[in-house]
């Protein structure tokens, strides 16, 4: 998980956590989604949780490592909740 989504848990939900205890963190189901998934939560006010898609977790991982430009002109990653 990353600095900034840490930052943001820890704000919203009052959380201060280090890697060694990882919160267990509260999802709330997001009432404006329009379609696609069969289950989208948020989890602050600026992130979403979705279920994993294996082609989608590749691609931004690759968009991270290999073209970091483009990042400004996608939706943010955030990474894996497991």
């Amino acid at each position: 998980m990353s600095d900034a989504v840490e930052g943001d848990i820890a704000r919203d939900f009052g959380f201060n956590f280090s890697q060694e205890s990882l919160p267990h963190i509260p999802l709330r189901p997001f009432r404006n989604q329009v379609g696609g998934h069969n289950a989208i939560y948020k989890f602050t006010k600026r992130a979403v949780c979705k279920p994993l898609v294996s082609r989608e977790n590749l691609f931004y991982e690759a968009v991270e490592r290999e073209a970091p430009p483009l990042l400004d002109f996608i939706p943010r990653y955030l990474g894996v909740m497991l």
